[in-house]
């Protein structure tokens, strides 16, 4: 199996945070713990990353702006 999302795999897994946030009690607080586990996950600084972990962060970035996008338009 590759280890590179499709535009559908991007597609459903930001439609499926976008659902949680808006169902979230707190969608703010919901987003801002998000992006915090993002930065515990992938870290600060892009110059101590290697290119798969940068690859990583960067698609998940994408995802959480496209489940933003989609959360407004649905909320």
């Amino acid at each position: 199996m590759s280890s590179t999302f499709t535009d559908r795999q991007k597609d459903v897994f930001a439609f499926v945070l976008a659902v949680a946030m808006a169902e979230s009690s707190d969608p703010g607080d919901f987003r801002r713990r998000f992006v915090s586990y993002m930065d515990k996950a992938f870290g600060f600084d892009d110059n101590q990353m290697s290119p798969d972990q940068k690859d990583t962060a960067l698609s998940v970035s994408h995802i959480y702006a496209k489940a933003d996008n989609i959360y407004h338009k649905i909320k």
